[in-house]
């Protein structure tokens, strides 16, 4: 399971990020920006989705198992 979480969220409030270590089936992943599910970097004109950067290393890294 992967929680994807940014510390400027204004709906989930730096009191939900978690304070004890989670179970090892978790991957907790805190980014400093990135709003309520925006997660977007770069410019107006040239965007960085975090998603389609994310999702593809994740697999990559499940394929390498």
């Amino acid at each position: 399971m992967r929680i994807i979480h940014a510390q400027d969220d204004p709906f989930m409030c730096r009191d939900v990020i978690p304070q004890q270590p989670l179970p090892t089936n978790i991957r907790y992943d805190l980014s400093a920006t990135g709003g309520h599910v925006g997660f977007i970097n770069g410019s107006l004109l040239k965007p960085q989705f975090w998603l389609e950067h994310t999702v593809p290393m994740w697999f990559q890294q499940q394929l390498q198992r």
